[in-house]
Order: structure tokens, then sequence, then C-alpha cells
């Protein structure tokens, strides 16, 4: 609206300012001396005819006298400037003109920041959506139940990857440890060995899984192998990790988990009257890089 009522005022102002044409003012002005000229000259003859013979100018004397006249006055009229007129509406014209461009300058700079805002609000709602509709996984300690400690060697550790998103995400690569007596403090960052199950891009839809087992190790990443009937305590800690990529973008995405299980039975392993089911829970007290998820 600042734009169109900016134009129409200059057009308007443009349209009130008449300017005059040089030629035709001069021209004027020079029919006006031409005819005081003439009244002066008429006026003079009779002076001049009554002056003594010997004062008299002849006609030629006269003539270049008249056209030396005639010519200064021609350069003098010619010579003077029209210039208050041109400055009055230069000067007006010029005014409305920065007018203009600062009322232009102001609503482009509103404009600008209504558009910065725009921009802001439309990326926090593409933000919102590509994260309430992107793949979301879960890697963690099997909890089912599956899993029990009675005498013999122990048992499998199983571990599944779920997708709480509402897309399908591409899994790459996978690792889960489970480290039996591991009362050692563990370090900030995770310590994962070579040998991640490489999953290929595998696609693992809405609300559905893959289970997986590995073994138990010792603290040095030796396969445990001792009977559970022969130690009184058994305290195992689990951790691993995830990598995969959405539907939305190729970033590579990483989920992490860390769970423990503590057993200390009242009796020995081997004399139980029921076997001791593995119920792994979150770990709480592992540092923050253990649970990150991107």
């Amino acid at each position: 609206m600042w734009r169109y009522l900016t134009i129409l005022a200059v057009l308007f102002v443009i349209t009130q300012v008449t300017i005059p044409i040089q030629g035709q003012t001069a021209d004027s002005r020079r029919a006006d001396a031409q005819k005081q000229n003439n009244g002066s000259d008429s006026s003079k003859k009779p002076a001049a005819e009554a002056l003594p013979a010997s004062i008299q100018l002849t006609d030629s004397q006269r003539l270049q006298n008249e056209h030396k006249d005639h010519v200064d006055t021609d350069i003098r009229i010619i010579s003077i400037p029209a210039k208050d007129t041109y400055d009055r509406a230069a000067f007006w014209a010029n005014l409305i003109l920065v007018a203009a461009g600062i009322s232009g300058i102001f609503v482009a700079l509103c404009t600008l920041r209504k558009l910065e805002r725009q921009t802001r609000t439309a990326e926090r709602q593409v933000d919102h959506i590509v994260t309430s509709e992107r793949a979301w996984l879960i890697i963690s300690s099997d909890r089912a139940g599956s899993s029990v400690i009675k005498p013999g060697p122990p048992p499998p550790y199983r571990w599944y990857i779920k997708n709480l998103g509402s897309t399908p995400a591409r899994l790459i690569a996978a690792q889960a440890i489970c480290k039996a007596h591991s009362g050692q403090k563990l370090p900030e960052e995770p310590v994962f060995p070579k040998g991640n199950i490489e999953l290929g891009e595998r696609i693992l839809g809405p609300n559905d899984s893959l289970e997986f087992y590995s073994f138990w190790e010792n603290e040095d990443g030796t396969i445990f192998k001792d009977r559970l009937e022969t130690i009184d305590t058994v305290w195992l800690r689990a951790y691993g990790h995830v990598t995969y990529k959405t539907i939305f973008d190729s970033e590579i995405h990483e989920s992490r988990y860390c769970d423990d299980f503590i057993c200390c039975p009242p009796k020995p392993l081997g004399v139980q009257l029921a076997d001791v089911v593995i119920d792994f829970r979150p770990d709480f007290t592992s540092p923050p890089a253990y649970t990150k998820h991107t």
C-alpha cells in the first residue's frame, strides 16, 4: 500500500508543476525589449532632427548604433537564466523521491522481517513433522523372561531392535555386549570391539522388531564359560548400539542402550528350588554416551 501511495504522490506533483520553456520565455522578453526600443526610437527621432547639422549622425552611423543596441539587447535577453522555477521543481521532486525511497526501504524491511518469521515458523513445522513421522529405533535387552539362571552353562544373552516410529528404517549395523561379573566402572565413552552385525540397510517397518542373541563375556572380552552353580552372585551388564537411516534423509542415526542385572540369591544357585529369571533393567548410573539417540 505504501508503494502505491508514494507513486500517486509523485505523479500528482509532476502534473501540478508547469515547467516553462526557455525558448518561449526568451522570445517573449525579446519582443518586449524590441517594443521598448521602437518606442524609444520614435520618441528620440524629433530630438535628433532638432539637433544642429554639425552634431547630427549620419544614417549609416545611426543604423550601426541601432544594430549594436539591438544585438546587445538580444544577447542580454538570451543570457538571462530562468532557474528559479527549475530549482523549485527539482527541489520538491528530489524531496518527494527521497521520501518515497525511505518509505520503500521501511516497507522492504517490514516485509523482510515478516518473511523471516514465516520462514522460521515453516522450518519449525517441517522439523516437527519430520521428527514425529521419522523412524525411531530402540535397542535393548530382552525382557520377556525367556532367559533363566540355573545350574549349568550360562544361557545366551538375548536382545532386540524395535522401530517405534511412524515410517520404515534402513538398518546398517548393530552390536550388543553382555559382560559377567562386571564390577568395574564404565568409561565415559563405550568401547565397541570390531565385528558389528552388518544389516545391509534392511528395512524395518513401524512397530516391527528383530531379535538377536550373543554370549556372555568376561572383562577381557573372552567368552564366559563358568558353570553358574559355582558362583554366588551373578552381575550382568549389557550395552550396545544400532545405526540406521530414515526415509527423509541419508544421515546415519544411532541408538544406544545400557542395562544391568544383579542376582543375589539367599542360597547358592545349585541348591535353589526354582530357576531365576534374568530380568534386565536400564542402568541409570551409566554415562550419557551409553544411552544417546540421534
